[in-house]
């Protein structure tokens, strides 16, 4: 098959501009997904400090396993931080995980 110059030109624009978009794409898309983690990273962090004072309104008896308000507490923190929580004692055994909040619990309790 015998395509005429016009064709031929059309080919290689079309190649051209595809290249072009790859080579932007690989450019571009590595930078923009390490930024898009670290400001996600960031928003977590300001979150978190912006509910710090939920934590510390709570009393000491109230952070003990199965505690009505440490619950309360752990599901706002959870929902607004889309995030998957777990509260630990000291010596890191938990005392609040997500199969308490209702949700399924992926964390480790070794």
């Amino acid at each position: 098959m015998h395509l005429g110059l016009r064709a031929r030109v059309v080919a290689v624009l079309a190649c051209v501009s595809v290249l072009t978009l790859l080579v932007a794409a690989i450019t571009l898309l590595g930078p923009l997904e390490h930024r898009l983690r670290t400001n996600s990273v960031k928003s977590f962090e300001i979150s978190l400090r912006n509910e710090r004072g939920a934590l510390e309104s709570l009393s000491r008896r109230d952070v003990a396993p199965g505690n009505a308000r440490l619950l309360r507490v752990a599901r706002l923190l959870a929902r607004h931080n889309g995030a998957d929580l777990a509260v630990l004692r000291p010596d890191g055994a938990v005392k609040t995980a997500e199969a308490q909040l209702g949700r399924t619990c992926r964390c480790n309790r070794s």
